[in-house]
């Protein structure tokens, strides 16, 4: 725990101030100018306090020294087995810039919407159990090369016999060099958060916010492990890469030419290096609910407030507003249609024009 210098009391990161912000005389320190005993040599490794779920085996970090009892990736209620271990130091993180209630809010309006939620999502929100995460995601750094032999079709305009103007396309095999460099290719490092919601999520802007690591921006915060190698990863970044080479080579041709070679073809060509790796920190408000057997999963992107909302279905509900549609639907096509002929010619024309104009 990272105590005030004023009072001794807790400090915990702010994100309105971006700052340590002491929970007793409010006082706000910067996090790179408060240290722990344990933080004072800037190793590979830093010690942590550990919690496994016995449930499903996910691990978090925190700086607590306990935690409510239940699991936000398989969303089970169980008792969580603590311990210190000594885990692999980031070098970046992008503190956490969105509140746990404007996450609150947002799920809410999107709660609201959805008339097969349950009705508890809808009273409650169903998300003050959020967690504010920081997921250890892996960065590369690559360098693309290479002298290309492309074929390039090119349309141009030509003169017929009578003067009148015609399009004409030739193809001409042309070499053309590159070079590019690709920084913060991310991809989450933790086998327990999902690919599917770190995508849905994403991006982050690495850029802007991206910061050298200190443990102090944890505080008040949870981190998941990295269990992941960064080998995992590299030849699906590298291949990512190669395709925006291939996009940014086909935006360079004038508006008269068209690339004729495969993107394979290209792809083949550029050499890519990886240049280095780094282990960061993003920031995720993350939640699984277990309803009836079945795990949903709430995710919001904590510097940009982009919102992954996989929410429950009630199947009273579900049956219910079935039940509802299908009854005039029977009506409709069934019962007015078997009395009166001309009238079900209309409604079949209706619906074929409705049809049509939906599609």
């Amino acid at each position: 725990m990272y105590q005030c210098k004023n009072c001794g009391g807790e400090l915990r990161f702010d994100v309105a101030t971006q700052a340590l912000r002491c929970q007793s005389c409010k006082a706000t320190f910067n996090p790179y100018n408060v240290e722990k005993e344990r933080d004072a040599e800037y190793l590979d490794f830093m010690e942590v306090n550990v919690f496994r779920c016995t449930q499903c085996g996910a691990e978090i970090q925190s700086e607590d020294q306990s935690i409510s009892g239940f699991c936000s990736y398989c969303g089970a209620a169980t008792v969580l087995d603590k311990k210190i271990e000594k885990v692999s130091r980031p070098k970046y993180i992008i503190p956490f810039q969105i509140k746990k209630e404007y996450c609150i809010n947002e799920f809410q309006k999107r709660v609201e919407k959805d008339i097969y939620a349950p009705d508890e999502l809808k009273i409650t929100g169903g998300v003050e159990a959020l967690r504010g995460i920081y997921m250890p995601y892996w960065m590369y750094h690559f360098k693309q090369s290479g002298i290309m032999n492309l074929r390039i079709n090119n349309v141009g305009s030509s003169y017929g016999n009578k003067g009148h103007s015609q399009s004409a396309s030739y193809v001409t095999n042309e070499l053309i060099k590159m070079t590019a460099e690709y920084d913060g290719m991310a991809h989450d490092a933790s086998s327990t958060f999902p690919d599917r919601v770190s995508e849905k999520i994403g991006p982050y802007d690495i850029y802007n916010r991206l910061l050298k690591f200190s443990p102090a921006f944890l505080t008040g915060f949870y981190a998941d492990s990295s269990d992941i190698p960064s080998e995992s990863y590299m030849f699906y970044e590298s291949e990512h890469c190669k395709e925006i080479s291939v996009q940014r080579i086909k935006n360079r041709l004038s508006q008269n030419q068209t690339l004729k070679s495969s993107d394979e073809e290209v792809r083949r060509q550029i050499k890519s290096e990886l240049v280095d790796k780094d282990l960061a920190m993003f920031p995720v408000w993350f939640l699984s609910l277990r309803r009836h057997n079945r795990i949903s999963h709430i995710a919001v992107n904590g510097q940009t407030g982009k919102l992954l909302a996989d929410i429950p279905i009630s199947i009273k509900k579900f049956v219910k507003y079935t039940l509802l549609l299908a009854l005039p639907i029977f009506i409709l096509l069934f019962l007015i249609p078997g009395s009166f002929g001309e009238f079900s010619m209309i409604c079949a024309m209706l619906m074929t024009l409705l049809a049509e104009i939906i599609y």
